[in-house]
C-alpha cells in the first residue's frame, strides 16, 4: 500500500533548500512545498511511500529525510495515497504550479537574473515572495519554452 508522508524541517524555504530536497530525494515521488499557514517560510516535503502500514511509512519517510540532510523535522503529516489524492481533490484555492527560479532556470537554459529581469518586465509570470526568493508560474515557464523553440 502507498502512504504519502508530509515531513515539515526546520529549514527556510529558499531556491537552494527546494533543489537540495528535491536532489537528495530523486530516487523518492516528492513535492517540495511550504510547511503551511504556521510556517509559510520553512520547508516542507511530501513523499509517497510503499509500506505495509502508517507507522512503516513514517520510518521509512523519517529515514529518507535523515539521509538527505533536510534539517530539523518539526512536524508529521501521514495518510494513505488514496486519502491524499481525495484531499488534494478539495478545492482549496486556485495557486497555479510554481517553479523556483534554479527550475524555471534549468528548463528554460537563461539564467536566474534573466529570469528575474523578465519577471520584472512582465514577459514571465511570477512574484517574488519575502523570505523566498522569486517563483514562476509553470504555465508561463510553458508558454516561453514553446515560444523560443519555434
Amino acid at each position: 500500500m502507498d502512504f504519502n508522508v508530509t515531513l515539515g524541517t526546520s529549514q527556510e524555504i529558499t531556491d537552494e533548500t527546494i533543489d537540495h530536497a528535491m536532489d537528495a530525494l530523486a530516487a523518492a515521488s516528492v513535492t517540495v512545498h511550504s510547511v503551511g499557514d504556521h510556517a509559510p517560510d520553512r520547508l516542507a516535503v511530501t513523499i509517497t511511500v510503499p509500506a505495509r502500514d502508517l507507522t512503516s511509512a513514517i520510518r521509512i519517510a523519517l529515514a529518507m529525510a535523515d539521509g538527505a540532510e533536510l534539517g530539523t523535522i518539526t512536524s508529521v503529516e501521514a495518510m494513505t495515497t488514496v486519502e491524499f489524492d481525495q484531499a488534494a481533490e478539495t478545492p482549496r484555492s486556485s495557486i497555479p504550479d510554481l517553479y523556483s527560479l534554479s527550475q524555471a532556470s534549468a528548463v528554460l537554459g537563461k539564467s536566474r537574473p534573466t529570469l528575474q529581469r523578465l519577471v520584472g518586465a512582465g514577459d514571465l509570470d511570477g512574484v517574488q515572495v519575502e523570505g523566498v526568493g522569486f517563483v514562476v508560474t509553470k504555465a508561463s515557464v510553458d508558454e516561453l519554452a514553446r515560444t523560443a523553440s519555434n
